[in-house]
């Protein structure tokens, strides 16, 4: 009797030890959804300080997603390419992290950048300063919202960024691009 109760002992506490970390282990890997990546293509619009019009041009993202919430998103905005005023032309890009929820098919996320911008303009005595041509470093915050149109379809229903270029001469640039596009998602 004493030997069956030892054995049975023994077994409760090697399974005890064993068995749920195995357990834990495979829930864990089946709940988690990291690397979902996605490229995708936007309409964008954006007000600058220079002029009372609004740029309107195009911008190319990428997200990758390292687990259900946390990620990585890059912009590339060419905010002047479909309509510019006095041929003066902005683009940023811009890489930091975003942080996703998800609610069915929608996935409203926020997102902090650093990157760079570019102005430029043929006469530069025809905006504020004559500051242009010229390349400086950038910071943004934003956010937007996403929708699954299918398995491999995102819409993305709207993205803003509020930019910061401090060192832009005399007090620095503000754009604020707002974006609405479609984007493939890689896995």
């Amino acid at each position: 009797m004493k030997k069956t109760c030892l054995f049975s002992f023994a077994l409760a506490a090697v399974t005890a030890v064993s068995l749920p970390p195995a357990l834990h282990a495979q829930a864990t890997a089946a709940a988690t959804r990291g690397g979902m990546a996605q490229v995708g293509v936007a309409y964008t619009t954006s007000n600058q300080d220079e002029f009372k019009q609004r740029l309107q041009g195009v911008t190319i993202y990428g997200t990758f997603d390292l687990n259900n919430n946390f990620g990585l998103e890059g912009d590339v905005h060419m905010m002047s390419i479909l309509k510019s005023y006095y041929s003066y032309t902005e683009s940023s890009y811009d890489v930091g992290l975003r942080y996703v929820r998800h609610y069915r098919s929608f996935s409203p996320y926020a997102k902090g950048l650093i990157g760079f911008g570019h102005s430029q303009t043929p006469s530069p005595n025809e905006i504020y300063g004559g500051n242009t041509p010229g390349t400086y470093m950038l910071f943004a915050l934003g956010g937007g919202l996403d929708y699954g149109l299918t398995n491999k379809i995102n819409i993305r229903i709207v993205d803003f960024e509020y930019q910061r270029w401090p060192n832009f001469p005399p007090h620095g640039l503000t754009p604020a691009p707002v974006s609405f596009g479609i984007a493939y998602r890689l896995r």
